[in-house]
């Protein structure tokens, strides 16, 4: 789990997490900003702003991909 983390905070990227807090289980799209060995501090894009996050909450993560503005046409 650390590594997609650390790609995140390494290359900016937004994550999408899946995280069990106060609210319960939510899905959120993050960018991580700071990490340390219990928390890492995201900018949160669901609730656009600051968010800390405890690493044993993060039950899942992967990297977000945008979907294309364009779609692919195909002539046959």
């Amino acid at each position: 789990m650390l590594e997609t983390l650390r790609y995140s905070l390494r290359n900016k990227r937004i994550i999408e997490i899946m995280y069990h807090g106060s609210q319960g289980i939510t899905q959120r799209r993050v960018k991580v900003l700071k990490m340390d060995s219990e928390k890492v501090l995201a900018y949160c894009y669901t609730h656009k702003g600051i968010r800390s996050f405890k690493l044993d909450s993060i039950l899942e993560h992967q990297l977000f991909m945008k979907k294309s503005k364009y779609k692919q046409s195909l002539s046959i």
